[in-house]
């Protein structure tokens, strides 16, 4: 994950616990044996619907891609105001991530393979 890491920060973004993060918008990663789970995409409730999870996301796929490593998450809203599970499962889907089953919570767990 440290290869992650390194090329999301030289695409700009921060050093934060758990992960890192650009301005209004965190990327929480946590490390697996076989992949990397985003346990969270946040962006700030004054500075959503702005684009910045979808650009996020990019810079996240984009750092995967060049690092080759297997992202996974699970779909689920997080706080009032973001995103529902319907469209979170669109959004992730036009970035390239598949659904492979559903967690302990009902939410739909996603993975994404590295692009070459």
């Amino acid at each position: 994950m440290s290869a992650l890491l390194a090329h999301l920060q030289a695409a700009g973004w921060a050093p934060h616990p758990g992960g890192v993060r650009r301005g209004p918008a965190t990327l929480l990663l946590t490390p697996a044996t076989f992949h990397t789970r985003l346990t969270l995409l946040d962006v700030a409730p004054k500075a959503r619907g702005q684009g910045l999870g979808r650009a996020a996301l990019g810079d996240l796929t984009a750092a995967a891609d060049a690092t080759g490593t297997r992202l996974v998450l699970s779909a689920s809203p997080f706080g009032p105001g973001g995103l529902d599970t319907p469209a979170l499962v669109a959004l992730y889907s036009g970035f390239g991530w598949r659904r492979i089953g559903t967690d302990a919570e009902g939410a739909p767990v996603m993975a994404r393979a590295p692009l070459p």
